[in-house]
């Protein structure tokens, strides 16, 4: 788990171990340290290079986190094949990142999370089972998933496995979700690949403090820049009203 060579001064690589495959990331630092902690975790079939967290990463850092961004086993630079992910696995992931924060030196001890579609979805379920974890700020996140495999395709990506949805019968966000408090949902009233009512579902179940953040004529995928930038600013102070102040 040590990390690599940083790229430049305030950013590093690194490497951890997720059920023998290598899940690899980048923790950008800020300039006081040690600071808390926020680990981002990307959408099903994106990265941690994809330029939405490349900018949530670099804002977060500029506001005095240490930002964690990592790719999930089969996507990016990490190991595995996307045609197997399962949410079990990213699960997986995500803990061994934990582990990780926890571990670096410029981490004072409090983590929160930030996830994005799906990886929201497994954020929510990993506050559930480890209550320190918190806050938590979620960005066009589902309550459930489909089990219809033509509704996970996106161009130029493959087909899960049958594995995918066996996984799924495992895990219900009914069941957890309040066990998770702190949580800030950001959601899109256009979005169409995951429609708004998700976002209301979630903030339902959900215990307080929430709250639930409509971006009105926003997509899935943040891409109008007003929005994206908005996105980034409501994150930052959610994180620091719970983590810098708490």
């Amino acid at each position: 788990m040590k990390p690599l060579p940083s790229r430049t001064k305030q950013i590093e690589t690194f490497t951890v171990q997720s059920e023998a495959l290598s899940i690899r990331g980048v923790i950008h630092l800020p300039e006081k340290q040690p600071a808390p902690c926020v680990v981002c975790s990307h959408g099903l079939f994106s990265s941690k290079d994809s330029p939405k967290f490349i900018g949530i990463t670099e804002y977060l850092s500029s506001r005095g986190f240490v930002a964690i961004r990592y790719d999930h086993r089969g996507c990016g630079e990490s190991e595995g094949r996307i045609e197997d992910t399962t949410v079990s696995g990213r699960l997986k992931d995500l803990e061994s990142v934990i582990r990780f924060s926890m571990q670096h030196t410029g981490c004072n001890g409090k983590i929160g999370l930030l996830g994005s579609s799906m990886g929201g979805y497994i954020s929510l379920f990993t506050a559930a089972q480890i209550p320190d974890l918190k806050p938590l700020v979620i960005w066009a996140t589902p309550f459930k998933l489909s089990r219809k495999k033509k509704d996970f395709k996106e161009k130029g990506s493959p087909l899960l496995a049958d594995g995918f949805y066996e996984d799924l019968k495992h895990h219900d966000l009914a069941d957890v979700l309040p066990k998770v408090s702190y949580c800030l949902i950001l959601h899109g009233q256009d979005d169409k690949l995951v429609p708004f009512w998700h976002a209301d579902t979630n903030h339902e179940h959900l215990a307080e403090p929430k709250k639930l953040e409509i971006f009105t004529g926003g997509d899935h995928r943040f891409t109008d820049e007003n929005h994206r930038t908005r996105a980034m600013e409501l994150s930052g102070q959610w994180f620091e009203e719970y983590m810098q102040r708490g």
